[in-house]
């Protein structure tokens, strides 16, 4: 349920018309997300934290605009 919900936002956020009428040199906005659940990726706030934290990047390397959950349990 909230990587359906991680992905409404990243389309919801691309879906935005903000820049059409600025004359700027981004065509449009995306959104990473990365997620990690209690108790699959860790046991403490910390713990979740940084899981979702690695999530996020590999989200951002792998060519933005996307959701990626942790793969991998507690550290």
């Amino acid at each position: 349920e909230a990587e359906k919900r991680a992905w409404d936002v990243c389309s919801g956020v691309a879906a935005l018309d903000l820049l059409s009428n600025h004359p700027c040199s981004i065509e449009r906005i995306t959104t990473s997300i990365g997620l990690a659940c209690l108790p699959d990726h860790g046991s403490s706030a910390n713990d979740l934290a940084e899981a979702a934290d690695r999530a996020l990047y590999e989200a951002k390397e792998s060519g933005r605009n996307r959701v990626v959950t942790c793969s991998g349990g507690e550290k």
